[in-house]
């Protein structure tokens, strides 16, 4: 009897260790299939950025190409005098630009490019607003940011909807700013959802006429 247990338990032990084989065959296929499927997207991405590179197409959404000091540079050549509060340097705000940029999915470089524009090289951005929110002829003024941080964090998320069909609060990295979504979180939070021109904006190329600014020139400036 005991040898006839012993013939069982060998014999359930040899189908457990074939299950176990057909599982791990299973599981090295499906990390297979995974694997290629990965490589298949990174090479389709690549063969997209590749094809916008060659159109000149600049997306809204994206991390920034040039490094904090990359664009320090650039702006020290062009012999401007900023104005920023606090004695802030373009340094720190080009620094704060990547970093809430890269915190959204935005490139934190053009935003700072477009701030160029807005303000005319940071030569009046004294109250931290330096994307011309709340600008418009039907407009009461524009808000002033009560940090540099928030002015950006504002610009950031409004370009991010503008950029991303799908953007939502829940997607954010940080709350809506409140200064410029409102200042009860649950107002703020439906203002930012419920945005009129969301994903209207997912290039540079499509800002202006009406996204964020009527000036149909926007985008080449």
């Amino acid at each position: 009897r005991s040898l006839g247990r012993l013939a069982d338990t060998a014999a359930q032990l040899d189908a457990d260790l074939a299950q176990l084989h057909d599982a791990q065959d299973r599981a090295d296929a499906e990390r297979a299939t995974a694997l290629r499927t990965r490589s298949d997207l990174e090479s389709l991405l690549s063969r997209q950025k590749t094809l916008l590179a060659a159109l000149d197409v600049i997306p809204v959404m994206g991390t920034a190409r040039l490094t904090a000091r990359q664009i320090a540079d650039w702006y020290a050549t062009t012999g401007m005098e900023p104005r920023l509060s606090g004695g802030l340097s373009i340094r720190d705000l080009a620094e704060i630009y990547v970093q809430e940029g890269n915190d959204e999915g935005v490139r934190g470089d053009v935003a700072f490019a477009q701030s160029i524009v807005e303000t005319g090289y940071f030569r009046s951005a004294t109250d931290n607003n330096y994307s011309g929110l709340g600008a418009c002829d039907s407009c009461s003024g524009e808000p002033g940011f009560p940090t540099p941080r928030d002015g950006v964090r504002a610009q950031i998320q409004l370009l991010k909807n503008y950029g991303d069909p799908d953007s939502t609060t829940a997607t954010l990295h940080h709350p809506p700013d409140p200064t410029w979504w409102g200042s009860d979180p649950t107002r703020a939070a439906h203002n930012f959802d419920m945005f009129y021109a969301k994903g209207r904006a997912q290039t540079w190329q499509t800002m202006g006429r009406g996204n964020w600014a009527t000036d149909p020139n926007y985008a080449t400036k």
